[in-house]
């Protein structure tokens, strides 16, 4: 995960900042306790829910607030707590409804790609089938059953959290 974490920041970074070179020196002793920290707040927050879409957004979300900002170190220029931390994880939990509008805009302006790995691609194709047989009968008998039958219950799931037999589900697994 840290792999992950690291590689979607030097891309979003390298982007950002025009040195498409950057290169997060894991090797420094700040920057590793940084990352480690990070990573352990991340997972206490949402362990299970953590891919690559969510660290993109992530990390995308906290770069915008630098964007039309001069610091210290210069424009464009940041330090990896500011973007991976504790104050940037409470900026994410209060983000404003249209976070993702401008997030978006913000990936399409520095053109910013991630390359999906093959295993993230099967993951969220997996996820993607799941939840479409979850809405197939959704809130009825029949759709009870036929998730029954093929273990298509997950707690956090959006079909499952607000199906009337969330709670029989979630007694029987």
């Amino acid at each position: 995960m840290i792999d992950k974490i690291k590689h979607i920041f030097e891309v979003v970074y390298g982007e950002f900042s025009g040195n498409r070179l950057y290169e997060l020196k894991l090797g420094n002793e700040m920057n590793k306790k940084h990352m480690r920290s990070f990573h352990s707040l991340l997972q206490k927050e949402y362990a299970g829910s953590i891919d690559e879409e969510f660290l993109l957004n992530f990390i995308v979300f906290q770069f915008r607030n630098y964007e039309n900002t001069r610091t210290r170190l210069g424009k464009r220029k940041v330090h990896i707590q500011w973007i991976l931390g504790k104050k940037a994880l409470e900026r994410w939990k209060e983000k404003p409804e249209n976070w993702l509008y401008f997030n978006n805009r913000f990936i399409k302006k520095h053109n910013i790609k991630i390359e999906v790995s093959k295993k993230e691609k099967d993951l969220s194709s997996e996820k993607f089938t799941k939840s479409k047989e979850r809405r197939r009968f959704l809130n009825q008998e029949r759709g009870y059953i036929h998730c029954m039958e093929l273990d298509l219950f997950e707690r956090y799931s959006k079909e499952c959290v607000i199906c009337m037999f969330k709670t029989i589900c979630s007694n029987g697994n």
